[in-house]
């Protein structure tokens, strides 16, 4: 590949990302707020006028928060956020939060600092005991999140204001709680300060071996990001952690090794205390993890019991049987699904250019356990499991193109081009079992994936190299799911689809995530205008404004000094993909239309677009 080519490749991979990052938009002005929330006023006068109680307020918050999901106007649906923020402030609720959480995905917010205010003043109107249990649950997450991200002022206060909502409460085993998650939040910015020294060394000398035990032990012990301190802790003096870190990265894959080298890992956390000796269990723990499979007899039984020794006592893993709530007429995301004899049937077909997708009734925020078994009937196309992880969402393929399985996407890369590609092949009318693990720590996460008992699918790095897959996208990272196609015409039945939450909080049997609700995407198009912007590698941009009318005509015309030309295109929806020629009746685009997001996106003969209604700027 020629240095230019890749420079095009990397641009057409990275302008999509650009993109979304820059569909959040700014905080509408003081006077267009104050015009939304006066009509906003008048619109629910009654609610208003009937929302004297805490109750009440927060039933109203909670009911904004969902009609904002369909305002198009940017600062009509900021202004309903924003009330729904402050009923449920009044209220002592917690739905303030999700409103907040709602604005980041639209605007340019600081969301971790302005939950952290919320935080402050939810702790003292919290009266009730379910609303004290639900504030102290959402802060001590805020204060992790903002842990993680090295925001250690936010954590700091979010600490704070806990502590004196526990006291207030004379709630003496939150008040041990928060106590030690500031103490953490303490020990945690402490080693910063010292890492960020030990890397400055390491810009001059990168071999200093003081400096990488530093800046490797801040990594690896503290953060839990062993990706990214694990080269350091090999060149670093400890002798016993150079020793482990050379191990690991020779990429022990028989069994046996896999659990000394867990041993070793686990040995030094025997020693260690606080923070360090958290991580060090855990991390010891995903070797374990990985072990597993192959272990038999004492070995088996010795691993399992450290493994439920890290589990809280009255935690018992459950297995949650998701065919039971899976429903096809909400579940559907698209594609065609039903339910026969209690078993789960996925179509995919030429109609379903992105693949068939269905969303399963349960989300983790923690590590999980997911095992279906299917048969493919017809077709050669994959059988995916859409997985949440940590912020983001990838895919997990099997038989892709008939011939590999694998993740994606991986820094842009599907799963055929990138390093998690295996070949394999699925037999139609052969019933296979697949069982995966999603295991995170800190920035670190592992994907592992047995096919009929024996290790097929392996990737571990870190978090920010994973982004969903442009196949079977499920709306709501949170989301699970399973998949079918495409291109072509495939049909799986999944006879069993099993969850097993090891780390974190699982949606119990009988509740199920919100599931996007259908629209009518040709009412869309055709009740507003639309802009739609491109840019190709050599940054031409362009910018056009679209009227779609129903007979499947489509007038554009330029919009802004970039664009050069206009004229009278048809247009055609298949699913959710809308189809047009550009410039006159030129080369044929393709958008494919983001729900979530309330926009569409795509490409067309070098370019990459994204169209959004006029006026949501």
């Amino acid at each position: 590949m020629t240095f230019r080519r890749i420079l095009l490749t990397a641009a057409i991979l990275i302008y999509p990302l650009a993109v979304a990052a820059q569909t959040r938009t700014p905080v509408p002005s003081a006077e267009a707020q104050q015009k939304a929330l006066g009509l906003l006023r008048e619109l629910y006068k009654k609610e208003y006028d009937e929302a004297q109680t805490p109750a009440a307020k927060e039933a109203l918050a909670e009911k904004l928060l969902n009609t904002a999901r369909d305002v198009k106007v940017s600062a009509d649906r900021y202004a309903v956020l924003r009330v729904a923020r402050d009923l449920s402030l009044e209220a002592g609720g917690t739905t303030c939060f999700r409103a907040v959480d709602a604005m980041a995905e639209d605007y340019r917010i600081d969301a971790l600092d302005m939950k952290s205010k919320l935080l402050a003043k939810c702790s003292s109107t919290a009266k009730t005991p379910q609303q004290r249990k639900a504030v102290a649950e959402t802060g001590t997450a805020l204060a992790n999140q903002a842990l993680a991200e090295d925001r250690f002022e936010v954590a700091a206060a979010a600490c704070d204001a806990l502590l004196a909502a526990a006291r207030r409460a004379r709630d003496a085993e939150l008040v041990k709680q928060v106590a030690a998650l500031k103490m953490k939040v303490a020990e945690v910015a402490k080693a910063a300060a010292e890492a960020r020294q030990a890397l400055a060394a390491l810009q001059t000398n990168p071999n200093d071996p003081a400096a990488n035990l530093v800046a490797g032990k801040y990594y690896c012990l503290t953060k839990g990001s062993w990706n990214k301190g694990l080269q350091m802790l090999a060149l670093a003096t400890d002798s016993d952690l150079k020793a482990l870190a050379a191990r690991e990265l020779a990429g022990p894959a028989a069994p046996n090794d896999q659990v000394a080298l867990g041993d070793g890992w686990w040995a030094l956390a025997e020693k260690e205390s606080g923070v360090e000796k958290e991580q060090l269990h855990t991390h010891a723990a995903r070797w374990y993890e990985q072990a597993l499979p192959g272990l038999t007899g004492l070995t088996k039984t010795r691993i399992e019991k450290r493994l439920q020794s890290l589990k809280p006592p009255d935690e018992k893993p459950a297995t949650v049987d998701l065919l039971k709530s899976a429903d096809p007429k909400t579940h559907t995301a698209a594609g065609q699904w039903q339910i026969i004899d209690g078993e789960l049937q996925g179509i995919s077909d030429r109609r379903f250019s992105r693949g068939a997708g269905i969303v399963l009734p349960c989300d983790s925020d923690g590590d999980y356990r997911l095992q279906f078994e299917f048969t493919r009937t017809r077709g050669s196309n994959r059988i995916a499991a859409i997985l949440p992880v940590g912020s983001t969402q990838c895919m997990l393929a099997l038989s892709g193109n008939g011939d590999y399985s694998g993740v994606e996407l991986i820094d842009g890369e599907q799963f055929k081009t990138n390093a998690s590609r295996v070949a394999d092949r699925i037999v139609n009318g052969q019933r296979y079992r697949l069982d995966i693990r999603v295991l995170k720590q800190g920035e670190d996460v592992l994907i592992q994936a047995d096919l009929d008992g024996k290790s097929h699918v392996r990737w571990s790095g870190p978090l920010s190299q994973l982004s969903p897959s442009t196949y079977c996208k499920l709306p709501e990272r949170k989301m699970l799911g399973v998949g079918v196609g495409p291109p072509g015409p495939t049909h799986v039945t999944f006879h069993e689809i099993k969850f097993m939450k090891l780390t974190g909080q699982s949606v119990p049997p009988g509740k199920t995530p919100r599931t996007p609700k259908r629209m009518d995407l040709t009412e869309l198009l055709t009740s507003t205008k639309w802009v739609r912007q491109g840019q190709i590698e050599t940054g031409e941009k362009t910018d056009f404004l679209f009227v779609f009318n129903p007979g499947g005509v489509c007038i554009g015309g330029p919009h802004g000094k970039t664009s050069r030309s206009s004229g009278h295109t048809k247009w055609k929806l298949q699913g959710n993909v809308l189809f047009f020629a550009t410039d006159k009746g030129g080369s044929i685009s393709w958008l494919q239309f983001d729900p979530r997001r309330k926009v569409w996106t795509g490409a067309g003969k070098g370019w990459q677009y994204i169209m959004y209604p006029a006026g949501n700027r």
